[in-house]
């Protein structure tokens, strides 16, 4: 069972940094590296899980750093009190900026039968037994 703590511990990153095993058996200088470092080997991963979560983070970080945000694509409309509006903007921010067009229609629509769908998947409830 596990205690409070160690629930809060993993929520705050206090449970430290886990590779592949595979990884560490693939190279014993590197594997003791990371040891050294307090990095520890988790059986119950392989490396495409690894592998995947790698891409993950990178396609999210590059979303989340390079696109644009809400205030951004609604910025010729005044989204947020002190937010004055700017002239529409040439080439690609312009294609960015939301209107109330066919194609916008369609991408939201897409993007909220997407959110629907998933509604009903499994997910964990952070909260069992604490």
């Amino acid at each position: 069972m596990t205690s409070a703590v160690d629930i809060v511990k993993g929520l705050v990153g206090l449970n430290g940094i886990a590779l592949p095993q595979a990884l560490f058996d693939r190279s014993v200088h590197l594997g003791a590296a990371l040891h050294g470092l307090g990095v520890s080997a988790a059986q119950s991963w392989s490396v495409q899980d690894f592998a995947k979560l790698a891409i993950w983070i990178s396609v999210l970080m590059f979303i989340a750093l390079a696109c644009p945000n809400t205030l951004e694509i609604l910025s010729r409309y005044e989204p947020a009190l002190g937010v004055k509006p700017r002239p529409a903007k040439p080439g690609i921010e312009r294609v960015l900026e939301w209107n109330a067009s066919l194609p916008w229609a369609i991408a939201v629509s897409g993007m909220a039968a997407v959110a629907i769908v998933s509604i009903g998947g499994p997910s964990e409830f952070l909260y069992w037994q604490f």
